[in-house]
């Protein structure tokens, strides 16, 4: 939670009254409009953007005729987007991250220091030559290019 900053000036009492006028607006929150709904619609929703997708709703006091389709349009957009993530993904980078955390953990050794234990993993080398990968892709290479150890 944050309220918008306030120049103070030479009247320090005017902006802290100005600030407490800000932070108690948020309890009243201002009414959805149609156009507010409207804009939504054409974003891309997510599950992460329900709680918002509610609070709209939660606000909206008027025309629901109107309003009513748009809301089971937003709602059925915060399905497809939970649905299209679970169902699409992608089952091979999944299984070949898992391969490469089973390497890690297959190389990887507790060590104490100073009475505590810890996990110390080897230093694992990134070729210059995949400078230019994304990150997690020069990870991979990275540790993909470690020797096996079969220690199950």
């Amino acid at each position: 939670m944050s309220t918008p900053a306030e120049p103070v000036g030479k009247d320090e009492k005017s902006a802290m009254t100005r600030c407490a006028h800000n932070r108690s607006r948020r309890l009243s929150r201002p009414k959805i409009t149609e156009g507010d709904l409207r804009d939504l619609v054409e974003k891309e929703l997510g599950a992460c953007d329900s709680q918002m997708v509610i609070d709209m709703l939660a606000r909206n006091d008027e025309d629901w005729e109107t309003r009513g389709p748009l809301f089971a349009m937003l709602a059925q957009r915060l399905v497809d987007a939970t649905v299209s993530t679970i169902d699409s993904w992608p089952i091979d980078p999944v299984l070949k991250d898992a391969a490469r955390y089973r390497k890690l953990v297959q190389l990887a050794k507790w060590v104490d220091i100073d009475g505590e234990r810890y996990v110390q993993f080897p230093k694992i080398p990134s070729p210059s030559e995949h400078d230019q990968c994304l990150f997690e892709d020069r990870i991979a290479l990275a540790v993909d290019a470690m020797p096996d150890r079969d220690r199950w």
